[in-house]
C-alpha cells in the first residue's frame, strides 16, 4: 500500500506540474473507438468496424475517385458521434465546394465544420496544431497530403533546383498527427495523391516520404472501376450517375491489412438511386 501511495502522490506532482492529461496510469489510456467510415463493406474490411478515432488514416487515389466523398461520409459520422466538437479542414489547394460539402452534412453540423487554407504544408502543421491541442476538434482532414507546396521550396526561386521539400514537411506533420491523434483522441484523415509504381510491383506508392507513412494506422487505396458505371436519361442526355469503387487496405495496424471491397457512390443526386455519396443500400442488398 505504501508503494502505491508513493505512486499516486508521484502522479499528482507530474500531473500538476505538467498539466491534466500528460500523466496517466496505464488503466487510464483510452481504447480507440471506430468511427464509420460512410461504407458498410470498409468498416467490415477495417476488422473494427470503422476508423480509429484517435489515429492517422490515409485515403490515396487519382483524380474522381471518391476520396473526398469517402472523406466527408467519415466527417459527418464524427461530427455525428461528437456532438460537442467539430471539424478541421485544411485546404492546401483551394478546391473545397461549400455546396459539395453541404450535401454530407446537417445544417447543425455544418456550423460545426472549420475551414481553414493554409499556403505551405508547415503553415498547415501549425494550423493543425493550434486547432487539435484545444481539445475541440474530433477530426481532421489534410486535402492534400501530395498537393501541399513546402516553404522552403516557395522562398527559392523557381530557376532553382529543389527536391524533397514536400516529403520532409509532410514528415514533420505527421510527427505532430500521429502524437496529437492519440493524445487529443482526433481522427486524422490524409488525402493524398498516387504515383505510378515504376518496378512494377503494384504497391501504393504516394507522396509525403517514409514518415507519412509510418505514422498512418490505416492506409487505403481507391480504385476506380471504368466499365461499371450508372447512366441516367436526364433531360435528354445521358448522364453518369454512379460508379464502382474498389476499396484496398494496404496497411492496417488495427485490424488485418490486404483486404479489397466494392462499393458504388452517387456522383448525382436522382430519384431512382438517391442522393449523391456511397450507395448503402446497395452494399446490404
Amino acid at each position: 500500500m505504501a508503494r502505491k501511495s508513493s505512486v499516486a502522490k508521484l502522479k499528482d506532482k507530474l500531473t500538476a506540474q505538467f498539466g491534466e492529461g500528460e500523466v496517466r496510469y496505464l488503466s487510464e489510456i483510452p481504447e480507440y473507438t471506430p468511427i464509420p467510415s460512410g461504407s458498410l463493406s470498409l468498416d467490415y474490411a477495417t476488422g473494427i468496424g470503422g476508423f480509429p478515432n484517435n489515429r492517422v488514416v490515409e485515403i490515396a487515389g487519382s483524380n474522381g475517385v471518391g476520396k473526398s466523398t469517402l472523406s466527408f461520409a467519415t466527417i459527418r459520422n464524427a461530427l455525428e458521434m461528437y456532438p460537442d466538437r467539430g471539424a478541421l479542414y485544411l485546404d492546401v489547394e483551394g478546391r473545397i465546394s461549400a455546396e459539395w460539402v453541404k450535401k454530407f452534412l446537417s445544417p447543425e453540423q455544418v456550423d460545426r465544420f472549420i475551414v481553414i487554407q493554409p499556403e505551405t504544408a508547415e503553415d498547415a502543421t501549425d494550423r493543425y496544431v493550434e486547432a487539435v491541442r484545444s481539445g475541440d476538434i474530433c477530426v481532421a482532414a489534410f486535402d492534400s497530403i501530395g498537393g501541399a507546396p513546402a516553404k522552403q521550396s516557395m522562398e527559392k526561386s523557381a530557376t532553382i533546383g529543389s527536391y524533397g521539400g514536400n516529403s520532409k514537411a509532410i514528415t514533420n506533420f505527421a510527427r505532430f498527427a500521429q502524437t496529437y491523434s492519440n493524445k487529443y483522441t482526433c481522427l486524422t484523415i490524409g488525402v493524398n495523391q498516387i504515383r505510378e509504381d515504376l518496378a512494377g510491383f503494384s504497391r501504393l506508392i504516394t507522396p509525403g516520404g517514409q514518415g507519412w507513412k509510418h505514422a498512418t494506422s490505416l492506409r487505403i487505396e481507391l480504385k476506380r472501376k471504368t466499365k461499371d458505371i450508372r447512366m441516367l436519361k436526364i433531360n435528354g442526355n445521358e448522364t453518369q450517375v454512379g460508379f464502382l469503387v474498389r476499396a484496398r487496405i494496404h496497411k492496417n495496424s488495427v485490424g488485418q491489412a490486404g483486404t479489397g471491397v466494392e462499393y458504388w457512390v452517387r456522383s448525382v443526386d436522382t430519384e431512382e438511386y438517391g442522393p449523391i455519396g456511397i450507395d448503402n443500400v446497395e452494399e446490404l442488398v
